[in-house]
């Protein structure tokens, strides 16, 4: 049987400005855990070791 939560690595970059002209940029990665049953966004997490320690407790609910 399929496990009913997927986890998936995402990314999104976050720019902002310091001063006068001065850009800074940060890459920041995501996992997003997706319940593959009813198609929603179960909990987006900072590191892949943060999302597997959640999923038991999803699968409980």
């Amino acid at each position: 049987m399929t496990d009913r939560f997927l986890i998936t690595p995402h990314s999104t970059t976050l720019t902002y400005r310091i001063g006068e002209g001065e850009e800074i940029t940060q890459e920041i990665p995501l996992y997003i855990v997706f319940d593959i049953i009813s198609q929603e966004i179960v909990g987006i997490y900072g590191s892949l070791e943060e999302a597997q320690l959640k999923r038991p407790s999803l699968k409980k609910n």
